[in-house]
């Protein structure tokens, strides 16, 4: 069987797309950055967590049962860019089953849930930060 020239150029152009796949961490130079909340001392699960850097977009992350998390940028690269982050963090009850419009109740202190009030900061070096320890005081509001 005789293949075209425009059938091996496809091919090739093909070749090309699978091997350079999606990029990932690489194609915006996010570094490692996970670690741990806690709230009043204890491990605050469930909780929503956010970094803004100077310049670039944004990353977020979600606490398991232990308090644990783990950034990702764009939801697709893992990590944050290297920097100095402003941290926002955020942690909601359930909706009302009898009224799914009304406001959720706040779990932690509401200052936390903006960049203007958290006072929260990380800054995460080059080469990542894996030992990351936010620990959130007060009582919920």
């Amino acid at each position: 069987m005789k293949l075209s020239i425009g059938c091996y150029l496809g091919l090739l152009l093909a070749a090309v797309v699978l091997v350079s796949g999606c990029g990932g961490a690489e194609r915006i130079g996010t570094v490692p950055a996970k670690g741990k909340i806690l709230f009043n001392g204890q491990p605050l699960a469930g909780a929503s967590i956010r970094f803004y850097p100077e310049k670039g977009p944004a990353a977020s992350g979600f606490s398991n049962d232990a308090g644990e998390f783990v950034m990702e940028t764009n939801g697709d690269n893992p990590g944050v860019l290297p920097g100095t982050h402003q941290v926002t963090i955020e942690k909601i009850g359930p909706p009302d089953p009898k009224d799914e419009y009304a406001p959720r109740e706040r779990l932690i202190p509401e200052k936390y849930a903006t960049i203007q009030t958290s006072g929260l900061t990380v800054t995460v070096p080059n080469e990542g930060k894996t030992d990351i320890v936010i620990d959130l005081q007060g009582n919920p509001d």
